[in-house]
Formats: C-alpha cells, sequence, structure tokens
C-alpha cells in the first residue's frame, strides 16, 4: 500500500465515530484503505460517503479497498451501502475491493451478489 500520505492531511488517519460504528480512511499514494471496526450497519453512511467522494476525486489510479478484518457484525443494509459505494465508484471509474473479510462477512457477501468485490489474495 506504500507509506501513508494525503493531500489532505485531515484525513490521513481519521477516526469517523457513529453511534456504534467506527471507521478509519487511511490514504497512500495509490489507496483509500476504509478500515471497519465492530459493527458494520447504517451508521457508517456518512464516511463511506466521504469515502467517495474522496475516491471520486482523486487521480485514476486510486485503489479504494474496504477492509473488513475488525467487523463482527455486518446486516442487511450495511450490504446495501456497499453495493451503492461500488455503483458510485465505478460509475466514475474507480473500483471497490473488499479486504481482510472473515469468513462470516463473506457469506454473507455472497448471499448480497457482492462475491465479486471479495479480494481472494487475503
Amino acid at each position: 500500500m506504500g507509506n501513508p500520505q494525503s493531500a489532505s492531511p485531515s484525513l490521513t488517519g481519521t477516526a469517523f465515530t457513529g453511534q456504534t460504528m467506527p471507521a478509519t480512511l487511511i490514504q497512500s499514494a495509490d489507496t483509500l484503505l476504509i478500515k471497519v471496526i465492530d459493527h458494520f450497519d447504517f451508521s457508517l453512511r456518512p464516511e463511506l460517503a466521504e469515502a467517495q467522494a474522496i475516491c471520486t476525486g482523486a487521480p485514476e489510479n486510486l485503489v479504494c479497498q474496504l477492509d473488513l478484518a475488525g467487523v463482527s457484525y455486518l446486516d442487511a443494509t450495511a450490504l446495501t451501502l456497499i453495493r451503492q459505494l461500488s455503483m458510485q465508484l465505478q460509475s466514475a471509474g474507480t473500483l471497490l475491493s473488499i479486504v481482510n473479510a472473515s469468513v462470516d462477512s463473506r457469506r454473507l457477501l455472497q448471499a448480497g451478489g457482492l462475491q465479486d468485490l471479495i479480494d481472494t489474495d487475503d
């Protein structure tokens, strides 16, 4: 992923805390990593909107990754948010990939038709 850098220093490693769902955006020269911790539900919507704005306004080679390593809960709303983010990024020429998903998260993502977003290298 490279050394963390940011065109906007206020976003590098910024912790966002929703009511029940913290997330961190970490931007390097070529990647925006969205690290999700604990519950992934509707409360993450503002953070995903911020990530979408960063990715669609960035250079073409920016990769957007959704890191689910710390997720203990994923609901149907989260699947909808992931699908919406993926479609918005894809229409802007950026791809979303999901990394570090647990076996349970992978099952839910596959049931929701999002298996193509899962990075199989992790």
